[in-house]
């Protein structure tokens, strides 16, 4: 068994996966050679990553930037033996759900969105449809819901979440504001189908008052990546949960997840 699932290991980034900007030709030309710049400083014992596009990246050649992109991801994945996100951006409208369906038969575990980034709301109506075809082809959104849009507030990717009530979704980043960890205390976590990864979360007060509100069930372990995902781990490590508390954290909700 893996010691280690991380959820949201981000690629070609240097780590400040909020505002990072990533020409897509590079990420194409660069490959598995140089993905190492957001490669682990440690590879931990069994530790499965699972790989993540950047934020932002360029888009002048439209879909096919998006299907270079999931094509490099989906390489790295399989050389590391690790699992692979896609992206599709939801103003591609028809050519995003073929992309969809494309990275389903080549094996990716489910798409990142990033309402920021793609300039729609989080609870938009293209979205809720792109999430139920995710959902429907055996897959996993992932959304990002950093503090630092309306586009991918907490309230609007609740309100997606509960438009798509079969589909399972992951809100990445949400953790690393405290408005948003005393609003999902309050109201806890809002709809089941919502997870939480652990990546920008800094206390481990913090981290054992989410897992406390929501139960570990609704809690992944997952980094941002690169130099990240040591201080992640030992941050998980120290806080006070039983074993299997941790243990679920740390590989088991996402073993589930993604199906491993």
């Amino acid at each position: 068994m893996t010691d280690l699932i991380d959820l949201s290991h981000v690629l070609f980034s240097d780590q400040m996966n909020f505002v990072d900007f990533v020409e897509t030709d590079d990420i194409c030309s660069q490959g598995v050679g140089e993905a190492y710049r957001a490669a682990p400083e440690f590879p931990p014992h069994n530790a499965t990553l699972n790989l993540l596009p950047p934020t932002y990246y360029s888009l002048g050649n439209g879909i096919a930037d998006n299907r270079r992109i999931n094509d490099t991801v989906l390489k790295i994945a399989a050389d590391w033996k690790g699992c692979a996100f896609g992206v599709a951006e939801p103003k591609y409208g028809d050519c995003a759900r073929e992309e969809i369906h494309r990275i389903a038969s080549l094996g990716a575990k489910g798409v990142v969105w990033s309402p920021r980034a793609q300039g729609v709301f989080g609870n938009d109506m293209h979205m809720i449809s792109l999430c139920r075809l995710v959902a429907e082809l055996g897959m996993v959104s992932l959304i990002r819901s950093a503090p630092y849009s309306i586009n991918e507030s907490l309230m609007r990717i609740w309100d997606l979440a509960a438009n798509c009530v079969d589909a399972p979704m992951v809100a990445l980043g949400a953790l690393v504001s405290w408005e948003n960890i005393q609003t999902i205390q309050q109201k806890p976590g809002g709809p089941p189908n919502l997870l939480y990864d652990i990546s920008g979360i800094s206390t481990t007060r913090d981290l054992e008052s989410v897992v406390a509100a929501v139960g570990p069930a609704r809690v992944l372990f997952g980094s941002g990546g690169g130099r990240f995902l040591r201080s992640t781990l030992e941050l998980v490590q120290s806080c006070a949960f039983d074993a299997g508390a941790r243990d679920v954290i740390l590989h088991g909700n996402a073993a589930s997840l993604l199906k491993l």
